[in-house]
Protein backbone atom coordinates (compact mmCIF):
# COMPACT_ATOMS: atom_id res chain seq x y z
CA UNK A 1 0.00 0.00 0.00
CA UNK A 2 2.71 2.14 0.70
CA UNK A 3 4.47 1.90 -2.46
CA UNK A 4 1.49 3.51 -3.96
CA UNK A 5 2.80 6.96 -3.10
CA UNK A 6 5.69 6.90 -4.67
CA UNK A 7 4.02 6.98 -8.51
CA UNK A 8 3.92 11.01 -9.39
CA UNK A 9 0.66 10.12 -11.02
CA UNK A 10 -0.99 9.18 -7.45
CA UNK A 11 1.32 12.27 -5.78
CA UNK A 12 -0.04 14.48 -8.56
CA UNK A 13 -3.66 12.93 -7.78
CA UNK A 14 -4.05 13.68 -4.18
CA UNK A 15 -2.66 17.37 -4.92
CA UNK A 16 -5.00 18.02 -6.82
CA UNK A 17 -8.13 16.73 -5.19
CA UNK A 18 -6.92 18.04 -1.86
CA UNK A 19 -4.75 21.48 -2.40
CA UNK A 20 -6.85 23.21 -5.23
CA UNK A 21 -7.44 26.33 -2.92
CA UNK A 22 -3.89 26.76 -0.57
CA UNK A 23 -2.60 30.41 -1.31
CA UNK A 24 1.09 29.08 -1.57
CA UNK A 25 1.99 27.36 -4.84
CA UNK A 26 2.33 23.94 -4.77
CA UNK A 27 5.28 22.48 -7.70
CA UNK A 28 5.27 19.01 -8.53
CA UNK A 29 8.72 17.55 -9.55
CA UNK A 30 7.89 15.00 -12.79
CA UNK A 31 8.91 13.80 -16.25
CA UNK A 32 7.04 15.16 -19.60
CA UNK A 33 7.56 13.57 -22.55
CA UNK A 34 6.97 15.78 -25.80
CA UNK A 35 6.57 15.07 -29.23
CA UNK A 36 8.62 17.08 -32.12
CA UNK A 37 8.96 17.14 -35.85
CA UNK A 38 12.11 16.71 -36.76
CA UNK A 39 13.77 15.97 -40.69
CA UNK A 40 14.44 12.73 -41.00
CA UNK A 41 18.21 12.10 -42.55
CA UNK A 42 17.78 9.17 -44.00
CA UNK A 43 14.83 9.43 -45.52
CA UNK A 44 15.90 13.00 -47.28
CA UNK A 45 19.58 11.52 -48.31
CA UNK A 46 18.16 11.27 -52.02
CA UNK A 47 15.69 14.60 -51.84
CA UNK A 48 15.65 16.54 -55.04
CA UNK A 49 15.90 20.32 -54.43
CA UNK A 50 12.25 21.69 -54.21
CA UNK A 51 11.04 18.82 -52.30
CA UNK A 52 9.46 19.20 -49.01
CA UNK A 53 11.76 17.19 -46.53
CA UNK A 54 10.40 13.92 -45.03
CA UNK A 55 9.81 14.48 -41.15
CA UNK A 56 9.83 12.34 -38.12
CA UNK A 57 7.86 12.63 -34.73
CA UNK A 58 11.22 11.95 -32.04
CA UNK A 59 9.96 12.19 -28.09
CA UNK A 60 11.93 14.41 -25.90
CA UNK A 61 11.66 13.71 -22.38
CA UNK A 62 12.17 16.17 -20.00
CA UNK A 63 12.13 16.55 -15.94
CA UNK A 64 11.22 19.45 -14.18
CA UNK A 65 8.87 20.99 -11.39
CA UNK A 66 5.15 21.75 -12.53
CA UNK A 67 2.75 24.18 -10.74
CA UNK A 68 -0.22 22.11 -9.60
CA UNK A 69 -2.29 24.14 -8.05
CA UNK A 70 -3.67 27.12 -9.53
CA UNK A 71 -6.85 28.38 -8.51
CA UNK A 72 -6.51 30.92 -5.78
CA UNK A 73 -9.18 30.90 -2.74
CA UNK A 74 -11.36 34.17 -3.63
CA UNK A 75 -13.22 34.12 -0.66
CA UNK A 76 -10.63 35.35 1.34
CA UNK A 77 -10.30 38.58 -0.65
CA UNK A 78 -12.52 41.42 -0.72
CA UNK A 79 -15.67 41.31 -2.69
CA UNK A 80 -15.42 44.73 -4.33
CA UNK A 81 -11.55 43.00 -5.30
CA UNK A 82 -13.08 40.02 -7.08
CA UNK A 83 -14.06 40.64 -10.75
CA UNK A 84 -16.76 38.65 -12.08
CA UNK A 85 -14.97 36.53 -15.07
CA UNK A 86 -13.34 34.90 -11.85
CA UNK A 87 -16.89 34.43 -10.51
CA UNK A 88 -17.60 32.19 -13.09
CA UNK A 89 -13.98 30.49 -13.44
CA UNK A 90 -14.37 30.37 -9.46
CA UNK A 91 -17.52 28.00 -9.85
CA UNK A 92 -16.41 26.02 -12.69
CA UNK A 93 -13.70 24.61 -11.15
CA UNK A 94 -14.35 24.46 -7.76
CA UNK A 95 -17.96 22.58 -8.87
CA UNK A 96 -16.66 21.07 -12.00
CA UNK A 97 -19.31 22.15 -14.00
CA UNK A 98 -18.18 23.36 -16.85
CA UNK A 99 -21.42 23.15 -18.78
CA UNK A 100 -23.53 25.42 -16.41
CA UNK A 101 -23.04 28.91 -14.96
CA UNK A 102 -24.50 30.35 -11.78
CA UNK A 103 -27.69 31.70 -11.52
CA UNK A 104 -26.89 33.71 -8.86
CA UNK A 105 -24.00 33.99 -6.17
CA UNK A 106 -23.66 35.96 -2.54
CA UNK A 107 -19.74 37.00 -1.69
CA UNK A 108 -20.19 37.95 2.18
CA UNK A 109 -18.19 38.70 5.48
CA UNK A 110 -19.55 38.32 8.41
CA UNK A 111 -17.70 39.92 11.50
CA UNK A 112 -18.30 39.70 14.73
CA UNK A 113 -17.58 37.45 17.55
CA UNK A 114 -16.73 34.88 15.03
CA UNK A 115 -15.47 35.68 11.48
CA UNK A 116 -16.56 34.01 8.73
CA UNK A 117 -15.79 35.03 4.85
CA UNK A 118 -17.53 32.65 2.40
CA UNK A 119 -19.45 32.60 -1.05
CA UNK A 120 -22.88 31.28 -1.64
CA UNK A 121 -23.52 30.10 -4.86
CA UNK A 122 -27.02 29.12 -6.60
CA UNK A 123 -26.60 26.96 -9.57
CA UNK A 124 -27.92 27.27 -13.34
CA UNK A 125 -29.30 23.66 -13.84
CA UNK A 126 -30.29 20.83 -11.57
CA UNK A 127 -27.61 17.92 -11.27
CA UNK A 128 -28.47 15.31 -13.45
CA UNK A 129 -27.89 12.42 -10.65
Amino acid sequence: EATDYLASSKIESLLNRYSEFIEFPISLYKETTEYKQVPDVEANKDLKEGETPKMKTVPETKQGYERVNFQKPIWLRSPKEVTEEEYQDFYKSAFRASYDEPMKYSHFVLEGQVECKAILYVPGMLPFE
